[in-house]
């Protein structure tokens, strides 16, 4: 039997002189996970959004309830390594604070991802991103405002 699980995926938006730039990363210690966008598990009793903005926080630092994001879609990925399938929530968060070009985090709080180390970058969001993205987390992209 698979274990159902809601998920959030963020893509976090900044727009410079030329493009729109997606915030990714990739593990220091396990470069195999590929390029990747925060994202997280909804905690029983939690909001989406409320996910949101702790797995934001949590795995790069940065506080986003201030910032304007919007629910871009719904859909249902199967992780079959571990018999899971997620239902993913997929924000867009438009970024206004000031961010660094690049920077690693160490991850808190208490889920499976605790003191991973991720190193931070922005990419143009362009053709071809959606397949650099594990996971499947990229399936979305399309619908970016």
């Amino acid at each position: 039997m698979k274990h159902r699980k809601q998920k959030i995926v963020a893509y976090i938006i900044r727009t410079t002189n030329s493009a729109q730039e997606l915030l990714t990363f990739t593990h220091r210690d396990y470069p195999e996970a590929g390029v990747q966008v925060p994202a997280g598990t909804v905690d029983s009793g939690e909001k989406p959004e409320e996910t949101l903005m702790r797995e934001v926080f949590e795995e790069s630092g940065l506080a986003i309830e201030h910032e304007t994001f919007k629910l871009l879609g719904i859909f249902q990925w199967e992780r079959f390594d571990r018999h899971e399938i997620h239902q993913r929530f997929v924000y867009q968060i438009n970024l206004r604070q000031k961010a660094a070009e690049q920077w690693t985090h160490s991850v808190s709080g208490h889920g499976e991802d605790e003191n991973l180390i991720f190193n931070y970058r922005w990419l143009e969001i362009s053709p071809g991103l959606k397949e650099k993205l594990a996971a499947n987390q990229g399936d979305y992209l399309d619908k970016i405002e």
